[in-house]
């Protein structure tokens, strides 16, 4: 498990890597203005970070041994995200759970899709304010598009 994660956190340009004692943190994606208005429209949140950050931990938990293989995010899966580009058009607002949602094709062609769950002004000790991915998690295609009905898209 600590290979892949130091695979993923090595395979990432090293402009991404949030630099402190451990680089154990990466910036996932800087949110645009549009986005960020729109998350102080529908959520009610002035974000203090425009940072979308993925923690070592993180990627350690959604890898780990014990949870299940069809929720499980590949190596793979993560390395994709951070290649995407029109990243905004894949955000979401959760106003059940009060957090972004933003959603991918996992990277091996299947019927599902991955999705990570972003609270916003998540405070660390580590890094501050940031906007954490508290979840990364895989769901069937068909549930994605029921799940997206409920949800505020972003842009």
């Amino acid at each position: 498990m600590k290979t892949k994660i130091q695979n993923i956190l090595t395979s990432i340009k090293g402009d991404r890597i949030i630099k402190d004692k451990n680089e154990r943190a990466i910036l996932l994606h800087t949110i645009t203005n549009e986005i960020s208005e729109n998350i102080e429209k529908y959520m009610g949140v002035s974000l203090q970070s425009n940072k979308i950050i993925l923690t070592a931990d993180k990627i350690r938990h959604s890898m780990r041994n014990n949870k299940p293989q069809n929720k499980k995010a590949s190596e793979q899966d993560l390395l994709n995200i951070f290649k995407l580009a029109n990243f905004e058009k894949h955000f979401y607002y959760d106003s059940k759970n009060k957090n972004m949602l933003l959603f991918f094709n996992t990277y091996e062609p299947t019927n599902d899709v991955l999705y990570l769950a972003i609270t916003p002004n998540y405070v660390t000790k580590e890094y501050g304010v940031i906007n954490q991915i508290v979840t990364i998690s895989k769901f069937k295609k068909e549930d994605y598009k029921s799940r997206i009905k409920t949800l505020i898209k972003l842009k």
